[in-house]
């Protein structure tokens, strides 16, 4: 109803919420405003494992779409082609966490300096703690919102979004930004969600996840949080995924035409997860026995023929982009 912002699992949702005492947070964050929601809710520095990239299978075969090779990872891969032909190369990351991405970065060893930034300041102090215990000086985590950097011109070789891209409002002059502080041969390297806005999933969608859940034994199927059997997934309204986090997905359905203004694309890896992501939420812990990889495996392999036969498109993507010139 009214386009989604409502809608009947909002009463589970909230129900859900009171017993297990998270209706309290819910409150909190409508009376502190979006702003201050989304900080709050990414100060946290450590994840339960119930995502469907906590499931080791997941990245290996994200490996073999993106790179070819099960046992090389993204950041190997687009390290050794375009990173080390030009190191030492300058950098900018945007929505850092705790660092651990930037620190495989820096662990390839062709960087001179990698600027990082996170809205979080307990992430940051986290990922400060996890460069000094490794002994890496040259990423320099710092505090802030990107929206107010100082964005210098035609500075850096290469910025990074890794699963932080979706998170930001408004994209065009974001983008705009990225582009003019890129050197002209400089490259934007995005890892991202750029599905439904708002995780409003096509009926195919979920359908198809409607259809593998009910093929799962119910023992896969226990929610991590609450203990209880997942049978079905439902479209989020749009008003539950602004009060659990403003910034999810925010405007990940612009985010390609939004690059696309900005960058030549000179390389772009789809894998997946139409399927996978929506599946293995808040159950992912559970498929760890052989029997459990064996289940993994057949949904991908359903996800896989539907994107091959075009009846899905994927929601998770690599870019590899350059700075258009005689855009305004």
């Amino acid at each position: 109803m009214l386009n989604n912002w409502v809608n009947r699992q909002d009463l589970i949702y909230l129900i859900r919420a009171v017993r297990s005492g998270r209706v309290w947070q819910i409150f909190q964050r409508i009376l502190a405003g979006p702003a201050r929601a989304v900080q709050a809710t990414w100060n946290c520095t450590e994840n339960p494992p119930i995502q469907f990239w906590d499931i080791p299978a997941v990245h290996l075969r994200a490996n073999q779409m993106v790179t070819g090779d099960p046992q090389v990872d993204y950041i190997t891969y687009l390290s050794r082609k375009y990173l080390a032909p030009r190191a030492p190369v300058t950098g900018l990351s945007l929505g850092c966490g705790t660092g651990l991405k930037e620190l495989a970065w820096a662990g390839q060893g062709h960087w001179a300096d990698l600027d990082a930034y996170d809205l979080s300041p307990r992430r940051i102090a986290a990922a400060q703690e996890n460069a000094r215990a490794r002994g890496i000086a040259h990423v320099h985590f710092q505090a802030g919102d990107i929206y107010g950097l100082d964005w210098p011109v035609q500075h850096y070789d290469v910025v990074l979004a890794d699963q932080s891209l979706h998170h930001f409002s408004p994209l065009e002059p974001l983008c705009a930004n990225i582009r003019r502080t890129l050197k002209p041969d400089g490259y934007l390297i995005i890892n991202e969600y750029v599905g439904p806005s708002r995780f409003q999933w096509t009926d195919r969608q979920i359908q198809v996840v409607n259809g593998l859940l009910a093929l799962l034994p119910e023992r896969y199927r226990v929610s991590w949080q609450d203990h209880t059997i997942k049978k079905r997934i439902y479209r989020p309204s749009r008003l539950r995924m602004m009060l659990a986090d403003p910034s999810e997905a925010v405007e990940s359905d612009k985010i390609v035409p939004t690059l696309e203004r900005h960058f030549e694309i000179i390389e772009r890896r789809d894998y997946g997860g139409t399927i996978i992501h929506p599946l293995f939420a808040d159950i992912a812990a559970n498929f760890s026995d052989s029997d459990g990889q064996r289940l993994v495996e057949l949904c991908f392999q359903v996800e896989d023929v539907l994107l091959a036969v075009g009846e899905l498109s994927s929601d998770f993507s690599l870019f590899v982009g350059r700075p258009k010139t005689g855009v305004a």
